[in-house]
């Protein structure tokens, strides 16, 4: 088997991410594929993951961080440049997670950094405050390859990952699956020569000494994708609102407020970001309008960005009420 090593200069995560998704697609058949890239600022979540239920989405969007979706299963992470990810691909009959383990735990040993594996997919190491998580994995197959990608934590901004990743207090009835937020700890608190760099070279060692051979390696620079026949595509398809925030089970989100016009208690039913039902509770003394609220909602998108075309309609009628409860709706999906 050859071995074929592809770090990308870009810190675009939904770009490396369907950098990846390209590379597990055009796998060739006799190939193990190392994968090496950091992201920008941004919240991976898995799947089958809701965005509203496992992120503050409104303090990412006051502070431009973005979300991405990967298309594995798993628990939402923070990523920046604080971390360094790596994929690992190969054809379904040679793959072997253990030896990807193997690959990074001797990276890490390198670097004076002893960690094991806990669980199924976790890396931790053992501190004066007992054992923490230094990295998480996740596993995907299509029809002849297997992934095996995660993340190792270098220096990133742990204040910024519980600050993102906490859970939001809408009130939110989720059928989805919720994240198991672990202790966490930086390698730099254990090698405070450990960078990006150096970690990257070590684990491209570990992957040549494992397989007895030398890969060949590329740097990528994917400011023009179109180098890359396929690619354009996946990343239209990562960077979309429908994959990131479109792809979620049902839930319920209820909110209520006391509007110029009357107090209204509202409950939405939301599947794939689509408003599938809507109740309107008010004691408003036009009854007219509590209907035309609901017709509006039923089959809108459940986006913060579209609420005026929502209430578009009933904005014509009553333009007063239509702006405030834009303004509303638009505090409350963001």
């Amino acid at each position: 088997m050859k071995l074929l090593i592809y770090q990308t200069l870009s810190h675009d995560p939904h770009l490396n991410l369907a950098f990846e998704s390209y590379l597990l697609d055009t796998a060739p058949a006799d190939a193990h594929i190392l994968y090496l890239w950091q992201n920008s600022s941004v919240i991976v979540i898995g799947r089958s993951q809701n965005p509203w239920l496992e992120c503050h989405t409104e303090k990412m969007t006051a502070d431009n961080i973005q979300l991405a979706r990967r298309p594995t299963g798993g628990g939402a992470v923070y990523h920046d440049l604080g971390n360094t990810n790596f994929s690992f691909i190969s054809p379904k009959h040679s793959e072997n997670k253990d030896n990807n383990f193997k690959i990074i735990l001797s990276a890490l040993a390198k670097l004076n950094i002893h960690a094991h594996c806990a669980g199924r997919n976790d890396l931790h190491i053992e501190t004066d405050e007992g054992y923490k998580k230094i990295s998480g994995s996740a596993f995907y197959n299509n029809k002849t390859h297997h992934l095996h990608h995660g993340t190792l934590l270098i220096n990133a901004s742990i204040d910024k990952l519980t600050h993102y990743l906490n859970p939001s207090k809408k009130k939110l009835i989720a059928k989805g699956i919720t994240s198991v937020k672990s202790r966490v700890t930086n390698l730099i608190n254990i090698n405070q020569s450990i960078n990006h760099e150096n970690l990257s070279l070590a684990i491209i060692n570990s992957f040549q000494h494992l397989y007895s051979n030398t890969a060949q390696r590329q740097k990528i620079d994917l400011k023009s994708i179109d180098h890359y026949p396929h690619l354009s595509t996946l990343y239209h398809h990562y960077k979309s609102w429908e994959w990131c925030y479109g792809k979620t089970l049902s839930f319920t989100h209820a909110f209520e407020r006391k509007l110029s016009f009357g107090l209204f208690s509202i409950q939405l039913i939301v599947k794939n970001a689509q408003i599938q039902d809507a109740e309107v509770y008010s004691d408003a003394l036009n009854t007219d309008i509590v209907d035309y609220i609901k017709s509006c909602l039923i089959f809108s998108p459940y986006s913060a960005s579209t609420i005026s075309a929502t209430f578009s309609p009933l904005a014509q009628i009553f333009p007063q009420e239509a702006q405030e409860l834009s303004d509303w709706f638009t505090h409350e999906l963001q």
